[in-house]
């Protein structure tokens, strides 16, 4: 059982071509299954920060949107969107000088210790502006006071769907861990990724934007592509929350509010802010769960195209980190390769009709069946009795108690338990022949692990301290070390 935090070269035969292999699928399986279950989910990205997936998203009419920024005027270029309104109210604030910066840790995760802010800098302004007047006065070439030097935050509702690119992992984030291999090494198809400009000297106005240096010129790039690609933007999720980097505000959004924000030094509103005018972020562990949720954005798992599955080494180059993959140790051609295999599945899966399969959905279900059992098994259990009652539990529904001969009659249980999820489905596209060898495999070495240990546990002489038990015990830690999963941390 290979670890899930493996990331070297996937093997294939010397004579196949640079292709999306069902083999390289299921070797990386766990991978490909984490990046599934944790799409569109923030705990998720922040376990498995670097990403090296994408798929289409859709975003439908009448999604609720938000934007802060300094002053009460509206986008009317690129700019960057929050799903959550606690999200967006960190950058509704009036900037003067050096924005407030948050510390962070070599995965691209911000120290700061209100959890989930994000630096200020990383969704400053990108485009530009046209100025929002609400009132009947004749004062619209004239600047407010009132308008200036305060925080503001405008709300944005979807007129029509509106389709982009997901791109996975804590994308958002900003650093050389990795988290932008994805956009720097493959949709950009640089040599370098970093937090440096990387594009045409003309991709940074002068004066530039505020922000990290070369995200600016990386927005820019994405959404020359998005362009290319006839989408609107794209989806990342950073530290703070998950974002949209709409390209062209005035194409599919109306604002419906756009309200002053209270000063940073004003007394308390109710629900409290934090000093330096940030809203409080001291939450609970339910918004470290936060999901986006199907009914703000649909993924399109059918156009799904993963780095995972193709046969490149994505070994970390820094062993201090060897749970993350990189995208530094392939080649040019590799990454072009990709990349035009994207543009393909870009090509004939927008405007399709939805996905037959969501396989996000087939992850929930696995994940609900078996997580809490398997960390029970692999902590908590201090008897052989656990063992024997939480694999019945698990197991007995592939089991036909009709067929005399025990071997058989386990053979062909683990059989029906490594597809039983994934039974009846339609794959419809190349991404879900790939998803369903990675989720095979997957399920196959869960129920693999479980019918082994069912087997040592009940094959037990009934005393505690016999070693089978036990056995079994070190066999499930293997198996919770290979899924990786990120309700386990």
């Amino acid at each position: 059982m290979a670890s899930a935090t493996a990331f070297g070269q996937a093997s294939t035969s010397a004579r196949t071509p640079f292709a999306p292999s069902v083999d390289v699928a299921a070797q990386r399986g766990p991978q490909i299954f984490n990046s599934l279950f944790d799409s569109l989910r923030r705990w998720g990205a922040t376990v498995h920060p670097n990403g090296m997936s994408f798929a289409l998203a859709t975003v439908p009419e009448g999604v609720l949107l938000h934007h802060g920024n300094g002053r009460n005027a509206t986008p009317t270029t690129l700019d960057w969107l929050a799903y959550e309104i606690e999200h967006a109210e960190i950058f509704a604030k009036y900037r003067m000088g050096h924005p407030y910066r948050a510390g962070r840790s070599s995965s691209g995760e911000s120290t700061n210790a209100l959890i989930g802010v994000e630096d200020v800098a990383a969704q400053a302004p990108l485009g530009g502006y046209e100025s929002v007047d609400n009132d009947d006065d004749d004062d619209d070439n004239a600047a407010s006071s009132d308008e200036t030097g305060h925080g503001w935050l405008h709300t944005f509702r979807t007129t029509r769907p509106l389709q982009f690119l997901y791109i996975d992992g804590m994308s958002g984030n900003k650093g050389n861990s990795g988290v932008i291999d994805t956009q720097d090494y493959i949709l950009r198809a640089t040599s370098t990724s970093a937090s440096q400009p990387v594009g045409p000297p003309n991709h940074e106005p002068d004066p530039r934007p505020p922000g990290p240096p070369g995200e600016y010129a990386r927005a820019l790039d994405l959404c020359a592509l998005c362009a290319e690609w006839q989408l609107h933007g794209v989806i990342r999720t950073e530290s703070a929350g998950t974002e949209i980097i709409k390209c062209n505000f005035s194409d599919g959004l109306e604002q419906i509010q756009s309200l002053r924000r209270a000063d940073p030094d004003a007394h308390p509103h109710p629900g409290g802010a934090d000093r330096g005018g940030f809203p409080s972020r001291r939450h609970s562990r339910a918004d470290a769960f936060r999901d986006v949720g199907a009914g703000r954005t649909r993924l399109d798992d059918s156009s799904w195209v993963s780095a995972f599955v193709f046969p490149v080494n994505l070994t970390n180059p820094d062993a201090q980190e060897p749970t993350l993959p990189r995208l530094v140790s392939t080649s040019a051609d590799e990454r072009i390769a990709i990349r035009t295999y994207l543009m393909d599945v870009v090509n004939e899966r927008r405007g399709a009709a939805a996905a037959s399969v969501s396989w996000r959905d087939v992850a929930d279900l696995v994940v609900r069946r078996y997580a809490d059992s398997m960390a029970f098994l692999a902590f908590n259990a201090t008897t052989r009795s656990d063992f024997v009652d939480r694999t019945r539990f698990l197991l007995d529904v592939f089991v036909d108690y009709s067929v005399a001969d025990a071997a058989e009659r386990d053979a062909a249980a683990e059989a029906r338990c490594a597809t039983f999820y994934m039974q009846g489905k339609q794959l419809d596209t190349e991404s879900d022949h790939l998803l369903y060898a990675a989720f095979k495999a997957v399920t196959a070495e869960i129920c693999a692990t479980l019918f082994g240990v069912r087997r040592l546990v009940t094959k037990d002489t009934g005393h505690d301290d016999d070693a089978s038990w036990r056995n079994g015990k070190a066999s499930l830690v293997q198996l919770v070390d290979y899924l990786g999963w990120s309700v386990f941390k």
